[in-house]
């Protein structure tokens, strides 16, 4: 970011979406960057190009010029002076559990579900009523894999768009690595995905990532109060510490919980997105349709980027110390680019972080990122004593 510029928003360059990060690479490595990289940025079109649809009416003046009043509200400086005022405590509601049967799990691990419902009210008075009609996704879900002996260190791992399945999530989070080490592993299903869809949606996720920016903002208010949740519930459990990791737009809200909640013991964003904005920017076609209703409204990108300030990581101080910080990312990621990556290490104070030659699915090296992750939670004091010296 351009230093002396003000706040992230303004500072970071309007061309931001087109910078690169260069890499020392061996030749071997150069040729998994490069064809991760090709796959990924074909995903990326195709991902886009299946948006694009949703996105057509914010190009449209009346509709764009609809929405602006409802946007300031989320602009309000006072949310960033105290985000306890935009991520308000949950309200106590019971939280029910049931054992679940899974075909993927760690051995002789526990498996149970936990739902909930009611925790969360919207923060918008405007937008409170249309929030809360999509019934299905005010129940919370998540799922509980957990030592049968004693409350051990969790570790609450966050999906990625689209990305709801459990038997999904296990494989991505190496969960029966996790419990090997000794860890506990909750995986909530964020808003508007999986068994929260919304009616009538496309597909799993639409709806958190909407042109109606009152109801991205919203569910990302809702993330975090589902988070506390299970925080509080685990906490009852005797759970002893608790940390987070989360993929792609799981890593987004891991890294804004590592600026809001310094109840956690840890925090890995894992190949994460750190500006929406900027991300979009660089998802072509879609990209072509946002600048063009910026232009129609006299808009700017800074401008964009302000209205969804209030989750991103980069409006807040880290609430844990860099000890506790870690950053993964992909050389090869064209769907969330490593320059993302790096603008929230540079944040952060340049924590602990990894860079594995490959793509945003496509993660080499992973075994290697693995026990680099293993030998911070060590560091970090989270492996149970047995443990650290394996780490």
């Amino acid at each position: 970011m351009r230093p002396g510029d003000g706040p992230w928003w303004d500072a970071l360059p309007e061309d931001f979406a087109r910078r690169s990060e260069r890499f020392e690479l061996s030749g071997a490595q150069r040729l998994e960057v490069l064809g991760s990289a090709i796959l990924d940025r074909a995903i990326c079109t195709a991902s886009a190009t299946a948006l694009l649809a949703l996105f057509a009416p914010f190009a449209r003046r009346r509709d764009l010029a609809r929405q602006i009043d409802r946007f300031a509200f989320y602009a309000q400086d006072r949310f960033l002076r105290d985000p306890s005022s935009f991520f308000l405590d949950p309200a106590r509601v019971p939280v029910h559990r049931r054992t679940a049967r899974v075909l993927y799990a760690p051995r002789r691990a526990m498996c149970e579900d936990i739902v909930f419902e009611g925790a969360f009210e919207p923060v918008n008075p405007a937008t409170r009523s249309a929030y809360l009609g999509h019934a299905d996704n005010r129940r919370s879900h998540a799922r509980h894999f957990f030592h049968a002996d004693r409350p051990r260190p969790t570790v609450i791992a966050l999906h990625g768009f689209w990305a709801s399945p459990y038997w999904a999530n296990a494989f991505v989070f190496e969960v029966p690595w996790l419990y090997r080490i000794g860890l506990d592993v909750v995986l909530p299903t964020l808003p508007f995905h999986g068994a929260r869809r919304m009616r009538g949606a496309l597909f799993s996720g639409h709806g958190f990532v909407s042109p109606h920016i009152d109801q991205t903002n919203e569910a990302v208010a809702h993330t975090v109060s589902d988070v506390r949740v299970l925080i509080r519930h685990l906490r009852e459990r005797g759970v002893p510490e608790i940390g987070v990791t989360g993929v792609s737009l799981g890593g987004y809200l891991t890294a804004l919980l590592a600026s809001i909640e310094p109840s956690l013991a840890f925090a890995i964003p894992n190949v994460p997105v750190v500006s929406m904005v900027d991300l979009l920017m660089d998802w072509h076609p879609l990209a072509e349709v946002i600048r063009l209703a910026l232009r129609r409204q006299g808009k700017t990108v800074a401008w964009a980027r302000r209205l969804l300030a209030v989750h991103h990581a980069l409006s807040y101080e880290p609430a844990l110390p860099k000890e506790r910080l870690m950053v993964i990312a992909g050389a090869g990621d064209r769907m969330a680019p490593p320059s993302q990556a790096r603008l929230l290490w540079e944040h952060w104070q340049r924590p602990r972080a990894y860079y594995f030659p490959g793509n945003h699915l496509l993660h080499f090296d992973r075994g290697l990122y693995l026990r680099a992750m293993a030998r911070f939670l060590a560091r970090a004091d989270v492996l149970p004593p047995k443990y650290r010296k394996a780490a």
